[in-house]
């Protein structure tokens, strides 16, 4: 399983209330923003977030984390409306440059696979995990669409450095969270 994982180097976590549709983010999405993001060349993924119980946004949180392994910065912010994204700069976000959206964040943040119309195996083997992690105290916990390896389900990424666990059960999960926020 080592280096399994595909590289990303920007990853765009936008808040979506959900249900997701097997093709999401695509076809969640604004054509135009899809449009955008799918022209920029480098190693951007984009996935679709959403708090734990929580089906209710008005202004969808924007997460934009960038990391190379060794150097990451990450940034949030709300927007309006989906349409308000478009025009980020993409294309020097994915080159490693900090974008003066929303405001800088810390705070590490954890996104779990619950994506079961993907994957039934992301939702049946996501969604206790997600509970189990949203005990820890101060652990910033979001579902998430469809980020792939779902044979090694369930699968989360740890921010700011991107970290990509797999196989994981509650108990592990747990361990993995409270180990990545002790440092």
């Amino acid at each position: 399983m080592a280096a399994r994982a595909g590289r990303t180097h920007l990853w765009v976590l936008i808040e979506h209330p959900g249900p997701w549709p097997a093709s999401a983010p695509d076809d969640v999405l604004p054509r135009e923003l899809s449009d955008r993001l799918d022209s920029v060349a480098g190693l951007i993924r984009v996935v679709l977030i959403r708090r734990p119980n929580n089906r209710q946004v008005t202004a969808p949180t924007c997460l934009l984390a960038w990391s190379d392994g060794i150097r990451h910065w990450m940034r949030e912010g709300a927007a309006e409306s989906y349409d308000d994204l478009v025009d980020l700069p993409f294309e020097t976000m994915a080159a490693g440059l900090e974008p003066s959206f929303g405001r800088s964040r810390r705070t590490p943040f954890f996104a779990v696979c619950t994506h079961g119309k993907k994957d039934a195996c992301c939702a049946e083997l996501g969604r206790p995990i997600v509970s189990a992690l949203t005990t820890i105290p101060n652990a910033d916990v979001w579902e998430c669409s469809h980020i792939g390896g779902d044979r090694f389900a369930a699968n989360m990424i740890a921010w700011p450095s991107a970290l990509y666990f797999s196989r994981l059960g509650a108990d592990s999960a747990v361990e993995a969270v409270n180990s990545y926020l002790a440092g």
